[in-house]
C-alpha cells in the first residue's frame, strides 16, 4: 500500500513599508518675545528622523530642529507675525510625510469675559481670563468694594458688596 501524500499550508501576508505620519501638534499663540514650545510626538511610531523647518515667518531660529520637541524664541514685534512650522516625519525604510502648524505671534494682550453685566448686591460674577501671552494676574475692582475669589489667579470670582442706590463697578485685569 503507497502513502497518501499530506499537505499542510500556512497563509503568509507580507507587508510594504507604509510612511509614518507626521504630527506637528496644535497651532499656537505666544506673546512677543515668548519661547515656542514645537511638539511633534503625535507622530506615528515608525518615525525616526524629525525635521522641522520655519517655513514662513522671519527673526526667529529653531533649536534642536532634529528632534519631535523643538524650541525657538519669538521675536519682538509690533504687530501679530505668523509663522508657519514644517515638520517632515522620516522613517527607518526612507518614506516621509510632512505637517505644519502655525504660530502667532503678538502683544500681551489683557482681556477677560464675565457672565453677566448686572448682579444683585452680594451676587457673584464669573470673570474668566481670555488673555494671550500673559502669565501673571491681577485683578481689582473700583471703587474697591466687594470681594475677589483670588486676585491673582487666572480666573476668578467677585462678589458684589451691599449697596444702597445702583453703583457702578469696574473690574480690571492686569497681566
Amino acid at each position: 500500500q503507497s502513502a497518501v501524500p499530506q499537505n499542510d499550508t500556512f497563509k503568509l501576508t507580507v507587508t510594504g513599508n507604509v510612511a509614518p505620519t507626521a504630527e506637528a501638534g496644535a497651532n499656537k499663540s505666544v506673546v512677543s518675545g515668548g519661547t515656542v514650545n514645537l511638539d511633534g510626538t503625535g507622530s506615528s511610531a515608525d518615525t525616526t528622523i524629525y525635521s522641522w523647518a520655519i517655513t514662513t515667518g522671519s527673526g526667529a531660529t529653531l533649536s534642536n530642529a532634529n528632534t519631535a520637541t523643538p524650541t525657538f524664541n519669538a521675536p519682538n514685534t509690533t504687530s501679530t507675525t505668523v509663522f508657519t512650522c514644517t515638520l517632515t516625519a522620516t522613517d527607518s525604510g526612507g518614506l516621509t510625510d510632512t505637517d505644519t502648524c502655525t504660530v502667532t505671534v503678538g502683544q500681551l494682550v489683557s482681556s477677560f469675559t464675565m457672565n453677566t453685566s448686572t448682579v444683585s448686591e452680594g451676587a457673584s460674577v464669573s470673570c474668566t481670563n481670555t488673555s494671550v501671552g500673559a502669565s501673571s494676574f491681577a485683578w481689582s475692582v473700583s471703587p474697591g468694594q466687594g470681594s475677589f475669589s483670588s486676585t491673582t489667579s487666572t480666573n476668578t470670582t467677585w462678589t458684589s458688596p451691599s449697596v444702597d442706590t445702583n453703583t457702578n463697578y469696574v473690574i480690571t485685569l492686569t497681566v
